[in-house]
Formats: C-alpha cells, structure tokens, sequence
C-alpha cells in the first residue's frame, strides 16, 4: 500500500472555515498564522489550536475567544513564537465537513496548517492515491481546491503519525479492553460500543491502522521525514 501526499490550498466562499476565523480576522491586531493541531470529536464538535501573531496579550485574546456563541471553552498561552489559542468550537460548515471528508476516506492531515494572506489553508494531506483522488472528489463546491504538490509521504514524528485521529482512538480503546491479548479478551462489537460507532467500521479502523504500522515498519520509515515530490 503506497502512501502518497498531496499538498493543497482551500479557499471558502467568503474567506472562512469557521465563524471563529471571522472574529479572529476581524480583531485589530491579530493575524491567523498556523492550525498547530486539529481534531473532529465524537459529537462532531472541533478542536482547534491556533498560533496567533500578535502583539496583545493573554487576556485580552481570552476575553475576544470566549465571547461567540460557537465556542465552548477556550484558552490562550504565550509562546516563544506567538500566542497559541486552544479553541473548542461547535460544528460548522464547511470545516466540519472537510474534516468528516478526512476522516471517511481514512486520510492523514499534516500538522501544521498554513493560512495565506487570503483565509485559504495550505493542508498537506497524506493516504492512499485512490482514497486521495476521492477526498479531493468530495470537497464542497463551496470551496475552491488547488494543487501546489503530490509525491511519496514519509512521515515524521514516528509511525503513529501515519493514524488518524479515529485509528488511533480505534486502538487505544482496542488495548484498554484486551483486544490484543492471548486470548483476546473483548471483540469488535465492544469496540464499537466505546466509539460508538458499527461493529464492522470498528474493525475498518483497526485493519486500517494495523496496515498502516506494519508497513511503516518492514520499510524502515523511522529514518525521519521526508517528502518526495514526483511529477
């Protein structure tokens, strides 16, 4: 199984993923520079750390991120390189949908992400070629999708940056109940009862994991990162 990237601008209609990008982009002084993590949660509520360039301080950036009604917690702390907000936000079109796309087609969202000057966001996202070629299909026409770059992937940060958020989860809930023992002591349909999910994408996630581990072993991808581009 090949794992490929592909390096990709999103531009919304209107300039934003969330209503949140539309409160921070409006703030005197503020600049959205980089998504450090995402992350879509069980009930489709979103997690987002931002890196903020900007000279106002912490307070000041809890006050502006806590006032929307969209956001459920929040919580800023300086860094060396900016100010980096911890958002957790209701859902919202299209970027809950995006991360839905991600999730389905079992695709890898490279951390960081990169905001150009107008609101659009330079992913670059890692699978399979044909989950790729149908992740990119399934964008809404909401969104303007171009291409800066394909090639080989090869992950930093270890093998378990090859998972998404789900196989992860897959897998720490199929440890924790003894899924891997000899003998195995719980099943699929327990696995989906804790992800609350159906006994056989439980066990797509766990395939898809374990494929992806394997792999990155027997080829040795622990020597670092590395993207080759390929035309």
């Amino acid at each position: 199984m090949e794992i490929r990237y592909i390096r990709i601008a999103l531009t919304p209609e209107g300039g934003q993923f969330h209503e949140l990008d539309g409160v921070v982009d409006g703030a005197h002084g503020v600049v959205r520079d980089q998504l450090a993590s995402i992350d879509l949660l069980q009930d489709e509520s979103i997690l987002l750390l931002y890196r903020l360039v900007t000279d106002r301080s912490v307070d000041d950036l809890d006050r502006l991120l806590s006032t929307p009604d969209c956001v459920r917690s929040s919580r800023v702390a300086a860094g060396e390189d900016g100010q980096y907000a911890l958002c957790h936000v209701d859902p919202a079109e299209p970027l809950r949908t995006l991360l839905s796309i991600a999730d389905e087609q079992a695709l890898l969202v490279d951390d960081p992400i990169e905001f150009t000057d107008d609101g659009s966001m330079l992913v670059t996202v890692a699978g399979t070629e044909r989950a790729l070629r149908r992740g990119v299909a399934a964008v809404p026409e909401s969104v303007t999708v171009r291409i800066e770059g394909v090639g080989d992937y090869h992950p930093a940060g270890g093998s378990g940056s090859l998972l998404t958020s789900r196989q992860r989860e897959a897998l720490q809930v199929a440890v924790r109940l003894g899924y891997y023992e000899e003998p195995r002591e719980a099943t699929c349909e327990e696995i989906a009862g804790v992800l609350d999910c159906t006994s056989s994408t439980a066990n797509s996630l766990l395939r898809g994991a374990e494929a992806r581990l394997v792999e990155t072993y027997l080829r040795g991808w622990d020597r670092g990162p590395q993207l080759s581009s390929s035309g």
